[in-house]
């Protein structure tokens, strides 16, 4: 099974109009690889599984509704951390 690297990411990102990446869950690559090439970066980390912070729900609703462009969020565990926001992010704009 081949491992995509945030260079790997870029071209397809950028295809797709995304100017911001969230990701979710522990450090697996540096953000820079993102930001050198135009792409901002969040780091919102919270255990998988469990309830983000009220503070980290705020940063996650200021910075998506901020942005422009397109936002990519990403975690280790689809079912979890990234649905949580998903559902955060749909009551929001209702």
């Amino acid at each position: 099974m081949r491992t995509f690297t945030p260079e790997d990411y870029v071209p397809i990102f950028k295809n797709f109009g995304i100017g911001l990446v969230v990701r979710l869950n522990k450090k697996a690559y540096e953000e820079s690889r993102f930001i050198k090439h135009g792409i901002k970066h969040l780091d919102l980390y919270f255990l998988d599984g469990s309830t983000p912070t009220d503070e980290i729900i705020n940063n996650f609703l200021d910075q998506t509704e901020k942005e422009k462009s397109a936002v990519a969020v990403h975690c280790k565990v689809f079912f979890t951390n990234l649905t949580c926001f998903n559902f955060i992010f749909s009551y929001k704009i209702k």
